[in-house]
């Protein structure tokens, strides 16, 4: 399972949950390239340091490449605006 979540300044703006199938990539991708509009890179974060730049019209890739076996995060570079993916059971 695998819910989804947009956070802008410590309030969460949306969410879906679901299995993490295809649609519901689909649907955070859209997301994603509203969240960042004028940005051509976003932060992956994977978990403590492990921080790397990706560029934002492959970070949905990048995400779903690593199969769901950890939860991440992608963000502007001041933390202000993530969309982060949160798997479980």
């Amino acid at each position: 399972m695998l819910r989804i979540e947009i956070w802008s300044k410590d309030t969460i703006e949306w969410s879906l949950e679901g299995s993490g199938d295809w649609l519901q990539y689909q649907q955070a991708s859209i997301k994603l390239r509203s969240l960042f509009p004028d940005s051509e890179e976003v932060e992956l974060v994977l978990g403590g340091d492990s921080v790397r730049t990706v560029p934002l019209k492959d970070a949905m890739e990048e995400v779903k490449s690593l199969g769901g076996t950890q939860n991440l995060m992608l963000c502007d570079k001041k933390y202000e605006k993530m969309m982060m993916f949160v798997y479980y059971g």
